[in-house]
């Protein structure tokens, strides 16, 4: 919008819309993309449920005492430069590792044995 005069948008290879940038705005553009009328979501609060998982302190072979505490109802997503520790954290919380030292505790119970299956059973996915 800021750098052109006239926009053109094609859906499936066809033109669905052309306006000039002075008389159209960003959601009239989005809906000619989509080809329906667009609705802004409903925004709600959130509030995370109960401790789910909890790391303290962790070491495996390819972590070193990371603490990290999962609640119900929360999302959690893991980023960073390849080789920094996602893919451990990842199989530590899905069950696919066992930690070296440290506590892991699964709805604020001490665990003796994880694997995915019990993981899966703790509402882990």
């Amino acid at each position: 919008m800021d750098i052109a005069d006239r926009v053109v948008v094609l859906r499936h290879g066809k033109v669905t819309g052309a306006a000039d940038t002075s008389e159209t705005n960003s959601t009239a553009l989005a809906e000619m993309m989509v080809g329906s009328e667009i609705t802004s979501p409903t925004i709600q609060r959130s509030v995370p449920g109960a401790e789910v998982l909890a790391l303290d302190a962790i070491t495996t072979p390819s972590l070193r005492e990371v603490s990290l505490s999962l609640h119900a109802g929360q999302i959690t997503g893991l980023a960073g430069v390849s080789g920094n520790g996602q893919a451990g954290l990842a199989a530590l919380v899905g069950g696919l590792e066992m930690p070296g030292a440290g506590r892991l505790t699964v709805h604020g119970r001490d665990v003796d044995t994880w694997n995915p299956r019990a993981a899966l059973a703790a509402g882990i996915g």
